[in-house]
């Protein structure tokens, strides 16, 4: 298993804990949705958490290719990629997850 696919695998999977955490324990019965969708997408700004995790993934594809001697810039393409994969699959599951536990979009 390459490098790359495990850095990868563990951001993706680090970051998508965060806002499913979040919502999963800040939702009330009566206070639906739980705060996972803030932390997702507005807090401290619009999108901040997003930018945070697209600029990791690049980082981290950066830092990988500068030790194998590859180049760096084949990567960002890939690395906006991953990120975008992220935010869809982040997305659709708080939003899964609010609807399973009773919230409204």
């Amino acid at each position: 298993m390459s490098l790359r696919l495990v850095i990868n695998a563990i951001i993706f999977l680090l970051f998508l804990s965060i806002p499913i955490a979040a919502e999963f324990y800040t939702i009330t019965p009566g206070g639906v949705p739980g705060t996972g969708f803030s932390v997702l997408l507005y807090e401290p700004f619009d999108f901040a958490y997003v930018i945070l995790v697209s600029t990791v993934f690049v980082l981290a594809n950066a830092i990988v290719s500068k030790k194998q001697n590859q180049r760096a810039e084949q990567f960002v393409l890939f690395s906006l990629f991953l990120a975008f994969v992220w935010f869809l699959v982040s997305l659709l599951t708080v939003g899964q997850l609010t609807l399973m536990l009773g919230g409204k979009l």
